[in-house]
């Protein structure tokens, strides 16, 4: 099965449209159906990871090295750091879209103090009650 196969199989099963993923990758839909048809078979490796978190999957799984659509074993092996690094990518797509790449470390960092800062304001709130 090719990456794009792989990519449509994906976005049907999340019965999601075209449209959907696009505004979701901040592409078009005719890039999204390119993608899928193998027109562009050379997907852009910055696009790869947004596309695997915007369909629930792995690169792993887009490209073919892996038949699970929850795999992540690059090198033979999954580790702990590359978790770590592939659930930040997802956080900072599933928070800033198709601009994820614009976003500073910095700015990401201030993001997640102010998260941090709202849940414990929200846990003194109840304990409050």
């Amino acid at each position: 099965m090719t990456t794009g196969e792989r990519i449509r199989e994906r976005r049907k099963a999340l019965d999601m449209t075209a449209d959907e993923l696009a505004r979701l990758l901040g592409i078009s839909r005719a890039t999204v159906y390119r993608y899928e048809s193998g027109e562009i078979s050379k997907i852009p490796i910055s696009q790869l990871s947004p596309i695997a978190a915007a369909l629930h999957t792995s690169a792993d799984y887009l490209m073919g090295w892996s038949d699970d659509p929850y795999a992540s074993r690059p090198y033979g092996g999954s580790s702990p750091a590359l978790k770590d690094f592939n659930a930040e990518a997802e956080l900072r797509f599933a928070l800033f879209g198709g601009d994820a790449e614009e976003i500073t470390d910095e700015m990401f960092e201030e993001v997640k103090r102010f998260a941090r800062y709202v849940a414990e304001r929200e846990k003194e709130n109840r304990r409050n009650k």
